[in-house]
């Protein structure tokens, strides 16, 4: 089997665009939720929104940008930056066409009935609610001709493909707020087998729409105020928003032909699922989460006390949260650090367990790790290592990175520092 290598990073979330200003934020807790409330882009008088940036200055093809949704333009913003930090050329990518692959996590929040308001308008019956034989034979006609392409789950993976002349392997996981997670897992899998030496993976998330967002807050999924979203908080009611992206170039270690810098390798990964998920089944949850935390270290060929930190999935939604802080209590048995991002990001959905990768290989290479935003009150905090009292300062070899969501679908990554 291959050593999986991580060669290049491209990140853009509410922290910034580069290592630096992650680490920055990350060291010293300080959020990148913005006030939107005089921004048309948003209906949330509060997001976790992605910094200020030029798509023209990442992509070249000015036409393309015209078609393209928020979580396009991230997904091949974050594309660009990942490949020219992996010292990777459109020439080299052409000269090796079967080396090159792409698994790309799709978006949750594409589309939304407000960009069909005209359709719908049409649609109409005399009781003012939506005839759908009118909107399927007419209504769709007041449509543009290119309406559905952005909101297509595969159009970001393709946009990659055709920025950076990207001509093997190319599909999209359609799997929810886990899907970039789930699409970096199945990329290390490529590589480790050697189906692909190369692969640009990741995912992915544009900006919250307000039917889709409507619906989650009436599940208790999401929430507009950030004081209810606390990590690991058992006075927290839901997961507050954002958006962002991250892509990584995963490479086989032997077939590395260029000097680059070695971010850190990937050594295991698991997908479980939780068929039954649900707020009167928390200790049922945190069984698979924990087998599935158990299985990702067997795999890895590690003991849990070599395990530097957790980075969690910890977003705010009480649910999953004690579930999963049930599992790294009886896991660890309370000695292994344990952090997040998403008071400081906002929950990204499909970013965010990509994002929360990213932010693992910058603590682990910059031997530190981040301290939790909010430390009171916190699920098993008599069992569980928070870091709770400013960033400290650990030789860290491995860590492990969570990725659970609201449908049940359960993902961990194991990363081990490369030498």
């Amino acid at each position: 089997m291959n050593k999986v290598c991580i060669t290049g990073i491209g990140i853009i979330s509410p922290l910034g665009m580069n290592a630096e200003e992650h680490i920055t934020a990350l060291k010293n807790c300080l959020s990148g939720i913005k006030n939107t409330s005089g921004d048309s882009q948003f209906f949330l008088d509060q997001y976790g929104k992605v910094v200020d940036f030029n798509p023209k200055d990442y992509i070249e093809d000015r036409k393309a940008l015209k078609i393209m949704s928020q979580h396009t333009i991230l997904g091949c913003v974050a594309s660009s930056i990942a490949m020219k930090e992996a010292r990777l050329t459109k020439d080299k990518i052409e000269q090796e066409p079967n080396d090159n692959s792409i698994i790309f996590g799709a978006g949750v929040w594409n589309g939304g009935i407000v960009s069909m308001i005209d359709a719908i308008k049409a649609s109409l019956n005399h009781n003012h609610k939506v005839d759908y034989a009118i909107l399927g034979n007419k209504g769709y006609r007041n449509l543009p001709p290119l309406w559905i392409l952005p909101r297509l789950p595969n159009t970001t993976a393709g946009q990659i493909s055709i920025q950076n002349q990207i001509k093997g392997l190319n599909y999209s996981v359609v799997n929810g707020p886990n899907s970039g997670a789930i699409a970096i897992g199945e990329a290390f899998l490529n590589v480790k087998t050697g189906r692909s030496k190369r692969v640009f993976t990741g995912g992915a998330e544009g900006a919250a729409n307000a039917d889709l967002f409507h619906h989650f807050k009436n599940k208790g999924i999401v929430t507009e105020n950030v004081k209810e979203a606390i990590p690991f908080g058992e006075e927290s009611k839901s997961s507050f928003c954002g958006e962002g992206a991250s892509v990584f170039v995963l490479e086989e270690k032997g077939a590395i032909d260029r000097e680059v810098k070695i971010h850190g390798e990937i050594v295991a990964y698991n997908n479980f699922y939780v068929p039954e998920f649900s707020s009167s089944n928390i200790e049922g949850i945190s069984y698979i989460y924990q087998a599935c935390i158990n299985e990702t270290i067997k795999n890895g060929g590690v003991h849990w006390e070599q395990v530097g930190f957790i980075q969690a999935n910890a977003s705010g939604n009480p649910v999953i949260d004690k579930a999963e802080a049930m599992a790294i209590s009886h896991v660890f048995k309370g000695k292994t650090p344990v952090t997040s991002i998403h008071s400081l990001t906002g929950y990204l959905f499909a970013a965010s367990g990509p994002i929360s990768l990213a932010c693992a290989l910058f603590q682990m290479n910059n031997s530190f790790i981040a301290p939790l935003k909010s430390t009171n009150n916190l699920f098993f905090d008599d069992k569980i290592n928070y870091v709770n009292n400013g960033a400290i300062t650990a030789n860290i070899k491995y860590v492990l990175v969570n990725s659970f969501d609201h449908t049940g679908s359960a993902c961990c990554i194991l990363i081990k520092k490369f030498n």
